[in-house]
């Protein structure tokens, strides 16, 4: 499954629980990926391996489940920093 894919999938899942689809999707498999969420768009034809896609749509799942995004990033941003 290449970024694009991966990213579309989880913004339509997110989206539909009401959540910020576009930006939670790339802010989690930024964390996964450990790039900036510009890279995600600027590599979208990459493939992500078996790892990190399960990595990745398990912590979406858990975000459907309600679980706060700061919990599943281990951090918080104060006053957008």
């Amino acid at each position: 499954m290449t970024l694009s894919q991966a990213l579309n999938k989880a913004k339509k899942g997110l989206s539909q629980k009401g959540f910020r689809g576009g930006l939670e999707s790339e802010i989690l498999l930024g964390f996964v990926l450990q790039k900036e969420r510009v890279f995600l768009h600027t590599h979208a034809y990459l493939e992500l391996n078996h790892e990190e896609e399960a990595c990745f749509f398990e912590l979406v799942e858990k975000r459907l489940n309600d679980c706060p995004i700061e919990y599943l990033l281990e951090s918080c941003d104060f006053y957008g920093r």
